[in-house]
């Protein structure tokens, strides 16, 4: 077991280190750094054993996961990563070897996107394990992309796809034998005809989420609304809507899925509509939804492909009267079922 002392000096500080602010971790504060001309961005998740990852999980997955989550917030916002402060709460001294993964997990991740550790707070808990990170961007003055900028008329764009989460969990718990108790039907996962690399997809869709940081340039350059899935495209995209006092068409059939999710969609023609409803409103996605006034579409596009990003557009903002709806392949409203998610 490692005390709490010996965590901070020898596992925290050799990341603090490449942080100028962070004084080593000597001092109980730190100093965040400025750029004239910018803005700050902050952003702020918490994470729970066996509520946003198994315990029984890779301790570099889990750390992966508790950043990516942060760095999801600050690329909706159109801003850079800079830094992060990490708060966790043991509930018993942690074992070295975990110790180790989590934080090769948290370095592997914290160097990609260099954003660096500025300092946190270690405790104990009588709960379970939590992690929290507040992480800090910047973006040039006044140019966050909030989630109330929308318009009637812009179109709806979504980044990569959505869906390989809430199918990669239910592998993961099929996998430690646990039966997800918030469903509303029993998956035959078991029966799901995917091949070891599809199911690696979807796994590692759920457990190491990709934050899409290189389309923050993009999104600050012609975007008028945006926020990242974190709850479900169909359970976010209300609160976009709310924020920017619009209504929304999204058309079903231009909703992007992988090809791992659609081999399970079509081979499970008894539980298909449950599958997808699953998909539109699980979460844990970190795709992003956005805007984009139809004349910057096509910009928008080409810029997000420069860096990699495949964005879809996937229906269009309407006035607030019309509220949302999801429409089929005829242009009628396709029924979803909300899974009317709530943290309490």
């Amino acid at each position: 077991m490692v005390s709490e002392d010996e965590f901070i000096k020898t596992f925290l500080k050799p990341l603090a280190e490449k942080t100028e602010g962070s004084l080593g971790l000597l001092d109980d504060a730190a100093i965040l750094p400025r750029t004239p001309g910018k803005d700050i961005i902050i952003s702020k998740d918490i994470l729970h054993a066996d509520q946003h990852f198994y315990k029984e999980d890779d301790p570099a997955n889990i750390a992966h996961k508790a950043l990516a989550t942060n760095l999801s917030d600050i690329a909706a916002k159109g801003a850079t990563p800079i830094c992060f402060m990490l708060g966790i709460a043991f509930p018993k001294a942690p074992d070295e070897q975990w110790l180790k993964g989590f934080i090769k997990g948290l370095e592997a991740i914290s160097s990609q996107y260099s954003c660096h550790l500025l300092g946190g707070d270690t405790t104990g808990t009588k709960g379970p394990l939590s992690l929290s990170i507040t992480i800090f961007g910047e973006v040039d003055a006044g140019k966050m992309v909030k989630r109330s900028g929308a318009k009637p008329g812009d179109h709806l764009y979504l980044s990569g796809s959505v869906g390989d989460a809430a199918l990669g969990f239910l592998l993961k718990s099929n996998e430690l034998g646990i039966k997800p108790s918030d469903l509303r039907f029993e998956p035959d996962v078991n029966n799901w005809p995917l091949n070891d690399e599809q199911q690696t997809e979807l796994l590692e869709s759920y457990l190491r989420p990709t934050p899409r940081v290189e389309l923050a340039e993009a999104l600050k350059n012609h975007a008028s609304a945006a926020m990242d899935v974190s709850d479900g495209l169909m359970t976010d995209l209300p609160k976009l809507c709310a924020a920017s006092a619009c209504g929304a068409d999204v058309e079903l059939a231009r909703i992007p899925f992988s090809e791992p999710a659609k081999i399970v969609f079509a081979a499970q023609k008894a539980e298909q509509d449950e599958l997808r409803n699953l998909c539109l409103c699980w979460g844990d996605d970190y795709e992003i939804l956005s805007a984009i006034s139809p004349e910057n579409a096509e910009n928008f596009e080409t810029e997000a492909g420069l860096q990699g990003i495949i964005v879809q557009k996937i229906g269009n903002f309407t006035a607030p009267g019309q509220g949302i709806r999801l429409l089929d392949e005829t242009g009628k409203p396709h029924q979803h079922k909300p899974l009317n998610f709530s943290h309490f």
